[in-house]
This record gives C-alpha cells, structure tokens and sequence, in this order.
C-alpha cells in the first residue's frame, strides 16, 4: 500500500473545522396542529365551550355521517376512521392552541375599549386556567410593534399580563405573545427588552415568556442586504422566540398581488414558506402556516329557510370545508404541521385533513422506520457510520406528531414500527439505536 500523502492528525483536524451536529427540535411533538384566533372583544370563560359546540352542530348540519363526509372530504377507503377520529378529536379537544387577537381580529379602538377589553380578556383567561378549563396553549397577538402602533400595544400587552398574573400569581404554562408584521430586528428585541421589565416587576424568572414572530412583510424575508433575514429575526427575541407563523395577506399585499389573486398557494407564498422552513430547519422554532379566509357559513342567514335555500347554505359550507381541508392537507405535505383556524367550523375540515394525512401515510412510514432502526442498528454494532440518521428521525417524528394529534395510538405506532412506547417518548432516534446495539 502507498504510503499516505496526508500528514496522520489530518482527519482529526479536519473534523475539528466542522460544524457540530446540529441538535433536533425540541419538544417537536408537543407542537400543536393548529392555532385559533378570536377576537379579544368576544373572550369570554365560556368561549372555549361555545367554540366547540359549535364546531360540534356544524358538522351535524352539514357533514353529519360518514357519506357526507366522503362526499366533502373525498376521505375514500378511510372514511370510518377519519370520520370517527375527528368527532372524537371535536368532542375531547378540538382547540389545542388559541390566540386573543387585539390585532385585524379587533380592530383600531379608543384607548377606553381596548383597555377595558386587554382587562376583561386577562380575567377571563386566568378564570379558564385556575378551573382547568383552559386549552393547552393560550396567547395574545397585540399590535404590531411599529411606529402608528407601539404604544398601543405595550399598553396592551402591560395591562394583559399584568391582570392575567395579578389574578392567578403567575402566567399560565405555555402562555405566548405574538408579534404581528415584523418588518425589522429592532421590533422583536423592542418585545424581548419590554417582557424582560414586565417579568422583573412581577417576580417572574427572566426569559421566561416565549414569543412568536409573525413573516407577513418582505423585510422579514430578505435583509437590505438581500441576506435571508429569519435567523437575524428569530436571534432578536433572545432566546425566547417559540414559533414563526406566516401571515400570507399581508405579504402579498405588499408584493403588490391584488386581492382577488391572494390566496394561500400562490407562487409568492410558496416560495416564501420554502425560505422560511429552510431558514428555521432544525432550530427548534415551530412554523405555521397561514389562515383560509374562505368561512364555513351559508349565504342565507334568516329564520326560516325554504328546502332551497337549505341546500344553498349546505353547499356553500362544503365549499368552504372543502377549501381549508385542502390547505392544510397542502401545509402538511410541505412540512408545515400548524396553521391558522379562524372559525369553528373549520375545525372539522383540521381534523379530516391531519388524520387522512397520518393514517394514509402510516403503513410506509412504518415500513420505513423498521428499514432504518434495523440498518442503524447493524451499522453501530460494528462500528460503521450510518448515513441516514435524519431520515430516522424524521420518520420518527411522524409517528410523535400522529401519536400526539390521535391518528393512532402509542400501541398501535409499536405494532407497525417496533417502537416502545419508551423509545417513543425519549424522541431521538440516535438513542433507539444505541440501546438496541
């Protein structure tokens, strides 16, 4: 054998110039499937209850058994277990994540009724928490953060947490502030800097309340360098930015898309969301996608209906399910596993869509995972390097995000993959393979 060329630490410091492995997302299947917005005017303690009875008599008017739901969703062959799967999802918990919106879901005010309302929705929240009949995640969107509108909304935002903490003597577990139409770094360390004081005048460990970002202008996007701008946004919360949630109306506006031509698969956004998660890939960051505009409600709004005008109001609420159906079903398939509901109606359409979408692709996946933990595992047992580690991953993530939104339970998972329930928890594949080498 020739003897080497290249001096014998060659290797050692070469690996030394690499970049460190970089770390999986945490706590990537706690991520909710969707977010809720309402206005903050009409939160009420009962809000939650009424969101879901509604969600609840939509369905039974307008897809109320298995035959309408296939002829709205086009479920096919798996139209009992979705079906079945989404009416328990609408009964148990069909909101996950709900935002108090004092943004385009409230409007501009006087300073009185806003002020009135951050207080009013503060005690309603804290009232929901300290019941434990709160949902999971909970959170404001103030006004953005801009020139026209910074003082509104630190006034806001001071009056919201100050009532919500004053009432419970803390801020709830997983309690968040979204910041709307970042245009500039200076915005999110303006909310960083402002929380910072908030939590020392209350006691509350600094850092402590994440946030999240809103992509809803270009300057989010590119830099005036022209340098891809999202880490530059995320890094100006420090540390404290949990999601990036797009906002697509906003940024086709001010691309100069006309209204009749904005919606969610334009060109413009899909480009937009493929920088977005390629710019956030493996921080941790949650992303989500953004809002159907497109209402579950009929066209016909009085009393008493005639047969017609029945069938009228029935076919424009499956239009629009329809619609939402197909954006999320779209926002999973390129990676986004949240977006935006609006109406409780559309909660049906959610839940049709993410288990159609873990349930069709439950088989292969698994296939594929017990493919790779074997390879994986052969390899570290001899000492080789195995390639494909993220593709492990990823598909072990498939198998947490259903697990967690109910496609299929912990048991049925270890059935197709081989998985334990354990293994499951733990959420890192490099550790399924070190335990079984």
């Amino acid at each position: 054998m020739n003897e080497s060329l290249l001096p014998n630490d060659f290797v050692e410091r070469m690996l030394d110039r690499l970049d460190p492995v970089r770390p999986q997302p945490l706590a990537e299947h706690l991520q909710p499937v969707h977010v809720m917005y309402g206005g903050a005017d009409l939160f009420k303690p009962d809000t939650f209850d009424k969101l879901r009875m509604r969600a609840l008599r939509i369905m039974e008017q307008n897809v109320g058994d298995e035959d309408s739901f296939d002829a709205v969703f086009a479920t096919g062959s798996l139209t009992a277990d979705v079906y079945a799967k989404t009416v328990n999802k609408l009964r148990s918990e069909p909101i996950e994540d709900y935002r108090i919106d004092f943004e385009d879901g409230f409007g501009i005010r006087p300073d009185e009724e806003e002020d009135a309302a951050a207080r009013s929705a503060a005690s309603a929240l804290s009232e929901l928490v300290a019941s434990g009949n709160a949902v999971r995640l909970t959170g404001i969107r103030p006004k953005a953060f801009n020139a026209a509108t910074l003082e509104r909304g630190l006034r806001t935002l001071e009056i919201f947490v100050s009532t919500l903490h004053a009432g419970l003597g803390r801020l709830p577990e997983g309690f968040v502030i979204t910041l709307p139409k970042v245009a500039s770094p200076v915005e999110p360390v303006i909310l960083a800097d402002t929380l910072n004081e908030i939590e020392d005048r209350l006691g509350i460990e600094r850092g402590s309340t994440p946030v999240e970002l809103m992509f809803e202008t270009p300057e989010f996007q590119a830099a005036p360098d022209g340098v891809l701008a999202f880490r530059r946004m995320v890094d100006a919360c420090g540390g404290r930015c949990r999601g990036v949630h797009f906002g697509a109306y906003d940024l086709l506006a001010s691309l100069g898309v006309s209204a009749e031509s904005q919606r969610l698969d334009h060109p413009s956004c899909v480009s937009a969301r493929a920088a977005m998660l390629t710019s956030l890939a493996g921080t941790g960051v949650w992303l989500s996608d953004g809002a159907t505009t497109e209402m579950p409600v009929g066209r016909h709004r009085k009393a008493d209906l005639t047969e017609a005008e029945t069938a009228e109001n029935r076919a424009d609420v499956a239009k629009a399910l329809r619609a939402h159906y197909l954006n999320c079903r779209r926002s999973l398939v390129e990676g986004f596993y949240q977006s935006w509901d609006l109406h409780p109606g559309q909660l049906i359409a959610r839940y049709a869509a993410v288990q159609t979408f873990f349930i069709e692709g439950r088989d292969r996946s698994a296939a594929r995972l017990r493919n790779f933990i074997d390879r994986g595992t052969r390899a570290t047992m001899t000492g080789s390097t195995f390639d494909d580690a993220a593709t492990g991953q990823g598909l072990l993530n498939f198998f947490r995000r259903g697990i967690r939104c109910g496609a299929f339970t912990s048991e049925e998972a270890t059935g197709l993959t081989s998985v334990t329930a354990e293994e499951f928890a733990a959420g890192s594949f490099a550790h399924i393979l070190a335990r079984r080498a």
